[in-house]
């Protein structure tokens, strides 16, 4: 979970590194870009750079879905689901966990519903002709970031939940 976290934030620091001084611009949405003459020459003119950088990030994040992906089904294949199942079998109920490993259940599918719209928009994005198209490219841009911003939160709040179900786990054996 570290190195999505880290791939993450490496992807958002250099992307911001090779956008920001050129690239800020008044948006009132994704599909309102209005960039100026030399924001668009710094596009077209570092197109290829531009390319190359969001291929790496690609690679990275490919990565780090399936890092996390394995994680998640690991956690609940071999773990979660087994312990629930267990404590039906043995008429142990706890309705804090069986909330939990809902609302986890339901996070990693969000996770894998955004990682997959997010993978869809970075394709698009490598598809737009940076060097003739530059508003397009950075239309697209921006509306990339916002789905990997969303999918940062679902990994963030799912995160949260295994520490949550961990914590209500530790709580139920102390009072068993």
């Amino acid at each position: 979970m570290k190195r999505f976290q880290r791939g993450l934030s490496i992807g958002l620091f250099g992307l911001g590194l090779v956008f920001g001084t050129h690239l800020t611009t008044r948006l009132v949405s994704a599909d309102d870009v209005v960039l100026s003459d030399e924001q668009r020459g710094a596009i077209s003119t570092n197109c290829d750079s531009l390319k190359s950088t969001l291929k790496n990030l690609q690679r990275v994040d490919s990565r780090t879905r399936s890092f996390l992906g394995a994680a998640y089904d690991k956690f609940l294949s071999s773990y979660i689901s087994p312990l629930s199942l267990r404590m039906v079998a043995n008429n142990r109920l706890s309705t804090s966990l069986t909330g939990i490993h809902s609302g986890i259940l339901n996070s990693r599918e969000v996770f894998v519903a955004q990682f997959t719209s997010y993978s869809q928009s970075f394709e698009e994005l490598l598809q737009v002709d940076c060097k003739t198209q530059p508003e397009e490219f950075y239309r697209k841009l921006v509306a990339t970031r916002k789905k990997r911003t969303m999918l940062e939160s679902t990994v963030t709040s799912l995160r949260s939940a295994l520490g949550n179900h961990y914590t209500a786990v530790e709580k139920f054996r102390s009072e068993m």
